[in-house]
């Protein structure tokens, strides 16, 4: 009587389960293109032989371009310990124009980046071919349900690019791809989907969040002046995982893949 007892709570706290696992709403969603641009002003130089620095201002904006994204500012130091590697330590303040949730208001959130940039490459002849591994942290400053949601997230970027200069006029061109993939993804949201249900959870491994593909050229004016135009596909996916922040109930998950059309436009000057 015991064990027929104990194994029909057993096969009723399975199926609670089960059940509790299908009421969390999990949707697949597809964003519309979204047709972006980026304006940037930078200023460098070289200090010494063997180092350099850079400092830039970028404007962001998203929405077919019809509103502002966000505001980057980015101080960059560069190092060439030998002639084939460039490592460049680099920090970013961004002022985001963000829209809350909860009320729709648009606000400002502001987000500090810290970046590692390493980067190889050989020359043959009229080409260059590089390859860059950008390990890096952003850090959230605005108030976040921190189980939804990490503080800093940690990311690795790797990119692969080929580059032709040509002779008779100082035009560079180029072509890229670049692989973003998480690094510190918690592993399992825990929840309760509603009162009095057993917790139930929701895994998320590490994954590549976005593929970046690239084309673009820059001209030389002069020693001192260049521009850069490039064009960008953002072919990336995002989670948002959506938990009570009072009561801690997993209520959904829901999974966007995007892809994003950027035209960026760079100024230069190098002291």
């Amino acid at each position: 009587m015991k064990l027929k007892t104990a194994l029909c709570a057993f096969l009723s706290a399975i199926c609670a389960l089960a059940y509790a696992q299908d009421e969390i709403s999990f949707m697949n969603e597809d964003a519309s293109p979204d047709f972006r641009s980026r304006l940037s002003v930078s200023l460098g130089g070289g200090i010494g032989r063997y180092c350099s620095w850079q400092v830039e201002e970028e404007i962001r904006i998203k929405d077919s371009f019809g509103s502002f994204d966000r505001f980057n500012t980015s101080v960059t130091f560069g190092y060439k310990p030998v002639k084939w590697l460039k490592i460049a330590p680099a920090y970013h303040l961004f002022n985001i124009h963000d829209v809350k949730k909860s009320t729709g208001e648009k606000e400002w959130k502001a987000r500090h980046r810290v970046a590692l940039n390493m980067t190889a490459s050989i020359s043959a002849g009229r080409w260059k071919f590089s390859l860059r591994e950008r390990p890096q942290v952003t850090m959230r400053t605005d108030s976040i349900n921190v189980m939804e949601k990490c503080r800093a997230s940690f990311v690795l970027r790797s990119r692969a690019q080929v580059e032709y200069s040509f002779r008779r006029i100082p035009l560079d061109t180029y072509v890229s791809a670049e692989i973003t993939n998480t690094l510190n993804t918690p592993k399992e949201f825990h929840g309760l989907v509603s009162s009095g249900s057993p917790e139930v959870s929701f895994k998320l491994k590490n994954h590549i969040s976005r593929i970046r593909y690239c084309i673009g050229a820059s001209y030389r004016f002069d020693k001192r002046n260049s521009i850069d135009v490039n064009y960008r596909i953002d072919d990336g996916k995002d989670y948002d995982i959506h938990i009570t922040k009072n009561k801690g109930y997993l209520k959904s998950v829901t999974k966007t893949d995007y892809l994003n059309h950027i035209l960026c436009i760079g100024y230069s000057y190098k002291f």
